[in-house]
């Protein structure tokens, strides 16, 4: 009994709801039709006016309308889609959150956190990176002459170089 009430009130609820917004939409266009008529025949700018202030207030009901309707779809699309749809959604969710620059440390060692702060560090970065001259132009090309492409490990270095990285090093 008790949840047949509760079940009549919420559609009830529901259906004043709805109705209430459809009267608000047809007054506002009511209005918006008998502002234009108004303004046709007197061209007032006072009339003007308050037609755009109506035609502002459609506006924003049509776009919350818009926004509800788009809430639902994606929550349609996450929420009931198949099992292999919500595994997809997590891993997209995981994908985003490992791009994104949560922390990073300054100069100075500290961590930063917040994101203008986070900007700041990269913008010095970058800044300094863009703005330091070269000591040589042929720095890269000069190790490599040093080594000739035929030259080759003795034995001994190649099997220190095969074992495993010991403390010390």
């Amino acid at each position: 009994m008790k949840l047949m009430l509760r079940g009549r009130i919420i559609s009830k609820a529901s259906f004043l709801k709805k109705k209430k917004k459809k009267t608000a939409e047809k007054d506002i266009l009511d209005k918006i039709k008998q502002l234009e008529h108004c303004h046709k025949a007197t061209g007032s700018p006072r009339v003007l006016k308050q037609l755009n202030l109506e035609r502002k207030a459609l506006s924003m009901l049509e776009v919350s309308r818009i926004k509800k309707q788009l809430i639902f779809t994606k929550q349609n699309y996450w929420v009931k889609s198949p099992r292999s749809l919500n595994l997809l959604a997590h891993k997209v969710k995981e994908i985003k959150l490992s791009k994104q620059i949560t922390a990073l440390k300054s100069r100075m060692g500290e961590t930063v956190t917040k994101t203008s702060d986070i900007l700041k560090v990269l913008e010095d970065y970058y800044k300094e990176l863009h703005t330091s001259v070269l000591v040589s132009k042929d720095t890269p090309h000069r190790h490599m002459d040093e080594f000739s492409v035929h030259t080759r490990l003795e034995d001994r270095h190649s099997l220190v170089m095969e074992d495993p990285i010991t403390e010390k090093e």
